[in-house]
């Protein structure tokens, strides 16, 4: 379903409006195109069922999306369908689902500026091939075992100042997750692996600090420095491994990726604390 109007008044005279995607308890995989400004949606939204794709800044109004698919069982998705957007909405999840956030537009960047909050569930963010997408805002969880997952081809950009706050484990199971924070633990406290062991290319980068311990598995590989987000080219910068690094894999697709300039002003640097361990791995590489 596209809606490609702007609800700029609540119907029926109605104090407040909100959006429902899908039916709660089914097992529908609806896709809902949003590109309108709709204002008048001032009380939380939510996504039931299915996949709701933004393709304006004031797709959602001004209240909070929650995501709250069928527990166990309901698959609820946002993602923003083209590039430069900036969603301000807090978005939340309100059930055992699986939940998704990010981005499908296979170019330019889009910025969710708001706080991710997921107490009730795990979360996974995506990025298409050739997207960015960035989390300004809070990414945290008050349940410590919840995970954070990152699927898709693309680029996701963690630019939380203060680190994020859950404290689950983290996995990166395809394309890249870079993380820029400035302080605190830029991932959650559990520990964070990269690569399924398959030859699916998953990297871990950014110029920040991960304090928690860091498993390379199959296709797994680490990128310190941040992106050109224009040209998707590698830009350099000091990513700091807090935790230690084991090397798990053989994969020719695992690494680590530098850019190496004429000084260390100019060059990546992989600044880690603890141990550097070679795991059940044989072949490790490193590459400029």
């Amino acid at each position: 379903m596209s809606y490609s109007g702007s609800t700029t008044t609540a119907p029926g005279g109605t104090a407040t409006a909100a959006f429902e995607f899908g039916v709660s308890g089914s097992s529908g995989v609806g896709v809902y195109s949003l590109s309108g400004n709709n204002s008048a949606i001032t009380a939380d939204s939510r996504i039931r069922q299915g996949t709701v794709v933004l393709n304006s800044n004031g797709a959602l109004g001004t209240a909070r999306m929650i995501l709250q698919g069928a527990s166990g069982t309901g698959v609820a998705t946002l993602v923003t369908g083209t590039g430069g957007l900036t969603i301000a909405n807090e978005i939340t999840t309100a059930a055992t689902s699986i939940n998704t956030v990010g981005g499908q537009h296979t170019s330019g960047v889009s910025t969710y500026s708001n706080n991710v909050s997921f107490s009730s569930s795990d979360l996974r963010l995506t990025s298409a091939a050739g997207g960015v997408t960035d989390f300004g805002g809070v990414l945290f969880s008050s349940n410590a075992t919840r995970t954070v997952t990152k699927v898709g081809a693309g680029v996701v950009r963690l630019n939380l100042a203060s680190g994020a706050n859950y404290g689950g484990s983290t996995a990166v199971d395809a394309g890249t997750l870079l993380v820029n924070n400035t302080s605190g633990n830029g991932l959650g406290g559990g520990a964070v692996s990269v690569g399924t062991g398959s030859a699916t290319l998953a990297a871990l980068g950014g110029t920040g600090t991960v304090t928690s311990a860091i498993t390379l598995n199959g296709g797994g590989g680490l990128t310190p420095g941040d992106i050109n987000t224009g040209t998707l080219a590698s830009t350099v910068g000091t990513f700091n491994a807090g935790g230690g690094v084991t090397w798990n894999s053989d994969n020719t697709n695992a690494g680590m990726f530098f850019d190496l300039g004429a000084n260390t002003a100019s060059s990546d640097m992989l600044a880690i604390t603890g141990a550097f361990a070679q795991g059940t791995g044989t072949n490790p590489r490193a590459e400029r």
